[in-house]
């Protein structure tokens, strides 16, 4: 997958013989603000984007690598997004809201989203989500005083605040 000219392209082979060659397909052709992709529990990719509204849309591949028209996610206007996923492997969109602050939205699998919930109180300027040694989601942020801060989920949708992750001044995550 490639984003160029703020729009997402995948390749796919031509049906030409007798050597596939590939070819970008355009996949959205509306302009996108962020990309985050992960694959979901039958291993197909899924494709997170912020639109152009400012809400955060998901495309997701079948058997074929045929990616499905977007739909919203949770509805709601962010800044940018990352995404995890849950212990049961779903998906867990982490956005920064418009208010500088992390939000999660959740699936349950079958394509119906949580609205937007607050992960962990606190403005921040930039977020990435990871897991921990226990395979539980862990948010990475950078706090307004350029300090990396970590924000853990103990499995149970419960969230600690922030904590310093170690003192230092960063520029990116």
């Amino acid at each position: 997958m490639l984003r160029l000219l703020n729009r997402l392209w995948t390749s796919s082979p031509a049906r030409r013989v007798p050597a596939p060659r590939l070819r970008l397909e355009e996949l959205e052709s509306r302009r996108l603000l962020s990309v985050s992709a992960v694959n979901d529990a039958a291993g197909h990719p899924e494709l997170f984007h912020i639109g152009s509204d400012n809400q955060v849309y998901v495309q997701t591949a079948d058997d074929r690598g045929n990616f499905s028209a977007p739909t919203l996610t949770a509805g709601g206007q962010v800044k940018a997004l990352t995404v995890g996923k849950d212990g049961q492997g779903r998906p867990e969109v982490f956005a920064l809201g418009l208010d500088n602050q992390a939000y999660r939205a959740t699936t349950d699998g079958s394509g119906h989203w949580s609205g937007y919930g607050l992960a962990s109180s606190g403005q921040v300027k930039e977020l990435e989500v990871g897991d921990d040694s226990n395979g539980r989601p862990e948010v990475f942020a950078i706090g307004l005083d350029d300090q990396v801060y970590t924000a853990r989920s103990d499995g149970n949708d419960n969230w600690s605040g922030y904590s310093l992750s170690a003192s230092g001044q960063v520029k990116s995550l």
